[in-house]
């Protein structure tokens, strides 16, 4: 069903409203019946369902998705660094911010299933946990299970401080809304990845 889906979808664009709510692009996903399509797929690129994106920022799988150790790639890895995100939104913004290739894990328990399967099929690469920061939860699960993921591999954790005492943001998409996209690139500028222009 999700490779039906895929093949009778059309590509992507920013003018759907989840991309136009979070201000970031499309980058290889597609659309179908009200919804942006990311595709959830292993190392060797075979899809394993799809994640389906509605305007209102509403989710859903198709059904028996596999989600452990697969992902969604955006951009392609350079200078030996791939990063790791929580959600589209927010590597799709990081990605823009750095030119770091970022893939997307589809929840914060399947960041190490999929930081090991990159250090797998990218094992001279420093892997990047960019983390969700749930300050607002007890035991910051976005943080816990980023660091974990990065001990796994030997990588390092990433994730964003706001600095507004009323901000209930959590990741960096909500940073670059609401402080700008230079605090987003200071916090990856200090990590050792500066910021490559788009020209």
């Amino acid at each position: 069903m999700a490779e039906r889906m895929w093949a009778m979808a059309s590509p992507a664009n920013g003018r759907h409203g989840y991309l136009c709510a979070k201000r970031i692009g499309a980058h290889g996903t597609r659309y179908l019946c009200g919804a942006i399509l990311v595709p959830v797929r292993d190392v060797a690129g075979r899809l394993h369902g799809l994640q389906r994106i509605y305007s209102g920022g509403h989710k859903r799988f198709t059904q028996n998705t596999s989600k452990r150790g697969h992902f969604f790639m955006i951009g392609e890895p350079r200078e030996g660094i791939i990063g790791i995100a929580e959600g589209f939104a927010t590597a799709a913004t990081i990605y823009e911010l750095t030119r770091l290739a970022v893939a997307v894990a589809f929840d914060a328990g399947d960041l190490q299933p999929v930081a090991e399967a990159i250090q797998q099929t990218y094992p001279q690469h420093r892997i990047l946990l960019c983390a969700d920061n749930d300050r607002d939860v007890q035991g910051n699960p976005g943080r816990t299970k980023a660091i974990a993921a990065a001990e796994a591999v030997g990588g390092t954790v990433l994730w964003p401080e706001f600095w507004n005492p009323s901000s209930r943001g959590t990741d960096f998409n909500d940073l670059f809304m609401e402080e700008g996209p230079g605090a987003v690139q200071k916090i990856f500028n200090q990590a050792g990845v500066s910021h490559v222009s788009n020209s």
